[in-house]
């Protein structure tokens, strides 16, 4: 889902409110969509995170593929949808009446799946916690251990970006042992945030912060305090729509648009003002939105190829026509140079001394829509022959009516 060149294209805009905001962002969303099917190519448009970038909200534009990096969650009755990061989904917590806390001996379990195999108990019933590095330090993320921590979420909450993972010295330092961490008993030394299902459920497994050794049946609210909840965990398998309650299903795709929603964030860090009409100074609210054209070539050539290359639409295309001669003599020599004339850059002439197979088989990998071939065995009968890419149809036309036959071809596209 990246290429190996990163050319975003970038637009803004300033406005006196965040209505007026809010009115122009649809047109800019309506544009985008009509560029990306313009390119021939499907997207699913998805709330998703604001990341480093910052701001109010964002959407993002993608494409189903298997090659994606992205994960876009969606109710199948069409009611949400949202990039993986921030989905929202229902989650399940686990009822009953508390039971007694116990410390018990578990060697070497410094992971879910370890720890789940070597209780015999299902991983929703165990608490999963993570502490990460950030710019305010470190911060605890305790979260069902059938999910994992969002870190989209986590930041949004924080108001802060989460930075990446705690290092074991780190941990040390805060007193924090790895693979056992726990907020039980720990809830002074580092500051904690909880998901809501975690709070909600009883009797579950936490690690005891002491190596290979966790405490079953804990409560919160009895054996640990944790007072900043929120959800900060990733949709699941289970997860299904807040809003009908069908199942959420994931789709891997590749992103090509993102569209911010920044409010007046730079506008203040830049200092950034304007007078209203009652000469009041205030801070424009902006908007930021992007495509990335080295990914939208990425999917425009993926979903537009066959086994021997790419095949471009025609008004993608770089070129329209691929221009090749076949054989050494010169009357063909000086006609195809003429042709490529008053073709101009609308074709790519072939001029290498390759052998024809070559230049066909090369022809093919680059996907210009039209072939067209001047040889001597044709020129006897007046004729040149023209190849479409798409369907490898040939069609043989009188020299007189080679362009007439190429803008014919080219605009039945």
């Amino acid at each position: 889902g990246r290429t190996k060149e990163f050319l975003m294209y970038d637009s803004y805009s300033f406005h006196r409110s965040g209505n007026d905001l809010n009115n122009f962002f649809p047109r800019v969303f309506t544009a985008f969509s009509k560029i990306f099917k313009r390119c021939n190519i499907e997207t699913i448009a998805a709330e998703a995170g604001v990341g480093f970038i910052g701001g109010e909200k964002s959407f993002e534009f993608l494409v189903p593929s298997e090659d994606g990096d992205n994960v876009v969650v969606g109710c199948k009755n069409g009611h949400y949808r949202a990039n993986r990061d921030i989905a929202m989904g229902s989650k399940k917590h686990i009822g009953g009446d508390p039971l007694s806390m116990e410390k018990v001996e578990t060697p070497c379990c410094v992971t879910m799946d370890k720890l789940s195999q070597y209780l015999n108990i299902d991983k929703h019933r165990l608490a999963k916690s993570v502490v990460y590095f950030t710019p305010a330090g470190l911060v605890m993320a305790v979260v069902p251990g059938d999910h994992e921590v969002g870190k989209e979420k986590l930041s949004r909450y924080l108001k802060a970006p989460v930075l990446r993972l705690a290092t074991n010295n780190e941990l040390a330092v805060a007193g924090l042992v790895p693979g056992y961490l726990s907020p039980v008993g720990n809830t002074d030394n580092i500051r904690i945030i909880a998901d809501d299902t975690v709070v909600k459920s009883a009797n579950l497994v936490f690690g005891a912060n002491e190596e290979n050794f966790h405490f079953i049946n804990v409560n919160h609210g009895r054996d640990y305090e944790i007072s900043e909840i929120t959800d900060i965990s990733l949709t699941n398998k289970d997860s299904s729509c807040l809003f009908c309650g069908a199942p959420l299903q994931e789709v891997q795709a590749i992103e090509v648009g993102h569209v911010f929603k920044l409010g007046d964030h730079y506008s203040r860090v830049m200092n950034l003002v304007f007078h209203d009409d009652k000469d009041r100074t205030a801070f424009p609210h902006m908007g930021c939105y992007g495509i990335g054209l080295g990914r939208l070539m990425d999917v425009i050539v993926e979903k537009n190829h066959d086994d021997k290359g790419i095949i471009w639409p025609p008004h993608l295309a770089p070129f329209k026509v691929f221009l090749m001669a076949i054989g050494k003599s010169l009357s063909v020599k000086k006609l195809v140079e003429e042709l490529h004339e008053e073709l101009g850059d609308r074709a790519l002439y072939d001029d290498r001394d390759d052998s024809p197979g070559v230049k066909f088989k090369d022809a093919d990998l680059i996907g210009i829509p039209l072939r067209v071939v001047v040889s001597a065995r044709h020129l006897s009968e007046g004729m040149v022959e023209i190849q479409e890419r798409k369907n490898g149809k040939i069609t043989l036309v009188s020299w007189e009516k080679v362009k007439e036959t190429i803008d014919l071809l080219i605009g039945k596209e």
